[in-house]
This record gives structure tokens, sequence and C-alpha cells, in this order.
């Protein structure tokens, strides 16, 4: 047979196959696939997966742009903000050219100010919340939503705008939160670090006890909850709590029981084992929780009565 045949046929042979396996990308799919394989650590998975849908070359631009996007919000998930930042510009590249109202553009926006909160460059993370919020918040879900309006109380507090921080706190509080509900995914460096700031996520109380026993795989069973009680911290600290801000203005929890914050002040309620709405709390991550979410449910929501730790309350009481 002719060589040149031969090579002509096999290139033919090799495009058809590609064009009769070809067919349109469940986007819905593919983002409730990623999400699952990030939220339990399984990062390789997720870039096996996204490669291999570029290698295939049969994408249309839009599912390109959210391939894109899937990857950004990958790298993301493992603190590698460059790598994000890269494949998030090149979705917006493409995605730009989509209609305004194409879902993919807001979720860039919310990606964008997500991925320069986490990487502390404020001023970039304030001026995509504020398109969003020009945008009225346009194909958020509430949780989305919610982790918006909780970094823009953080900038406000940094400014120590502390009224306007407290509202956008109160309408965080306000979304709707119901069902399973995952939180954004754990920090940890070393046994002497990876503490993270959670918060009760719906409008009832929370049986700790069960939360923990949910999550003891990747975080540890004490919590802390902050009082301030002699109001004389006014900024956010970071590492320097440890010299600054000493431990007995926390008061305690895990699974047995609760410590009341022996530092003299306002607020000396000792935690009963139950989280109240609004409340956060700090916990520590495991080496395996590493880049994995904390997962809440129904379950876990009590109407069991709890004390409140917060600041603002103790200044209150004054």
């Amino acid at each position: 047979m002719n060589k040149k045949f031969t090579k002509y046929f096999a290139t033919f042979l090799l495009l058809l196959i590609g064009f009769l396996n070809a067919k349109d990308l469940n986007i819905k799919a593919l983002e409730k696939e990623i999400t699952k394989y990030n939220r339990e650590g399984k990062q390789k998975d997720s870039q096996k997966r996204l490669f291999d849908l570029l290698l295939v070359g049969n994408l249309t631009k839009e599912e390109k742009a959210n391939v894109f996007f899937y990857m950004g919000t990958t790298y993301r998930s493992v603190d590698d903000y460059l790598m994000c930042i890269d494949y998030l510009n090149r979705s917006y590249n493409i995605a730009k050219k989509l209609p305004k109202d194409n879902a993919l553009r807001m979720k860039l926006d919310y990606e964008y100010a997500f991925s320069y909160f986490d990487n502390k460059e404020f001023d970039k993370s304030s001026k995509m919340m504020s398109r969003i919020a020009n945008e009225n918040y346009i194909n958020a879900i509430p949780e989305n939503q919610s982790y918006i309006l909780l970094q823009e109380g953080y900038l406000f507090l940094r400014e120590n705008q502390f009224d306007r921080a407290e509202l956008k706190y109160e309408q965080a509080l306000d979304m709707p939160q119901n069902g399973v509900i995952q939180s954004p995914l754990l920090k940890y460096t070393d046994d002497k670090h990876g503490y993270n700031m959670i918060g009760n996520p719906y409008p009832s109380n929370l049986d700790f006890d069960k939360f923990v026993a949910a999550n003891t795989s990747i975080v540890n069973g004490l919590a802390y909850l902050w009082t301030n009680n002699d109001s004389s911290i006014t900024v956010q600290l970071g590492s320097s709590y440890t010299t600054n801000y000493p431990i007995n203005n926390y008061a305690m929890v895990n699974r047995t029981g609760g410590l009341a914050a022996t530092y003299p002040g306002y607020n000396n309620n000792r935690p009963v084992g139950f989280v109240s709405v609004g409340q956060a709390f700090i916990i520590q991550a495991k080496a395996d929780g590493k880049g994995k979410a904390l997962v809440f449910d129904n379950s876990m929501r009590s109407t069991t009565a709890a004390n409140f730790f917060n600041k603002s309350e103790c200044i209150r009481k004054k």
C-alpha cells in the first residue's frame, strides 16, 4: 500500500474517531466532580481530569474557558496562587467575549476575589468585591455570597471601621443556610500552626460534639472562642497572638466540656458544648486536613441554649 495513502488514511481515521467520540461537556457535572476531588484533597485527580479534557482538543471556547477556570480553583485549593491567577486569566480571556449574563463571568469575579483575599492582596480583592456588589451578586449561590460579605467585613475590620464590619457580618448571617455545607479549605503548615477560624453556618445552634465527630480525621477537637475580655486588642494580630494576646483570654471547648476564659474582664461564661448562631471559633487542622473542607449537616443543628462570646457584646455589658 502507498505510504502516503497509509499516512493520510491513519490521520483521517484518528480525526473520525475524535469526531464520533466528541460530545458536549456537561459543565455542571464537571464542576461537581472537580469540587469533590478538591474538597477531598485529591487535587492530582482534578488536574488529570482537566488536562485530559484539554488534550482532546474538541472543546468549544466556552467549555475550554470553564476547564481553565476549574484548573484555577484547583491550584487555589493548594495555595498556589501564581498558577491559580494564570489559569483564571486564561479563562477570562475567553469568557470576556461571552454574553455578559454568562454564569462563568460572574464565577470568575468571585474566584478572583477569593484568590486575591487568600493571598493577602486585599486591594485587588476589594476591587473585585466592589464589582460583584455593583452587579447585585448576580449568579451567586448563598455560600459564595456569604463568604464575600464576610471578606468585606474583614477588610472593614482591618481599617477599624467596626460598624461597617458588623453590618457585613450580619448580612452574611442573614443568608439562608441549610443542609450539607462545607467550609473553605483548611490551612496547615505544621503542628505549631494550622489554626483556622470557622463559623457556625446555620441560623440555629451547633452541637460541637457532633461537629467534631464528623470531622475528627482532619481537625483536632479543641476550639478557642475569642473574648478579648479587657478590650485591649483592637486590630488583627496573626501569629503575634502568642505573645500579645494571652491564651487565658480565650474560652475553650472540646468534646468533654468547656473552660471559661480566666483573664479578668467582661465575659467569663463557660462554653457548654453548643456553638451559638453567628459564633466564630478557632480550631487547628491536622496534617491530613490540609486543603480539605469541614462538613456541616443538619444532624448537628440543635435547639439547646449556648453562651455567646464576642468582643462587642462584652463591651455592651460594661
